[in-house]
């Protein structure tokens, strides 16, 4: 997560919680990391929104049925993005 831009805190008011990719054994371009990290939270990956600025990291997380946004550019463009992504 981008911490240094100040992801976290303006994601964690919008989500029931927030997990880290790196919490997971398998790489995050295996989509078996993002079934486990739902396994994990207890709930359906169709259910859950990975968030990263790799396309292949987000490729592997929609084979995996997570809903996804690239983090491209800036805060703003993300909390819109996420926000498109949420309303769908």
């Amino acid at each position: 997560m981008h911490e240094d831009i100040g992801v976290k805190p303006q994601l964690e008011p919008i989500f029931d919680g927030i997990i880290s990719a790196e919490q997971c054994s398998h790489s995050k371009r295996n989509p078996a990391c993002y079934l486990a990290l739902s396994a994990m939270l207890g709930g359906e990956p169709e259910n859950m929104v990975f968030i990263d600025d790799s396309a292949a990291n987000i490729e592997a997380a929609r084979s995996a049925n997570f809903r996804t946004v690239q983090y491209r550019h800036s805060l703003e463009q993300l909390m819109h993005d996420v926000d498109v992504e949420l309303h769908r």
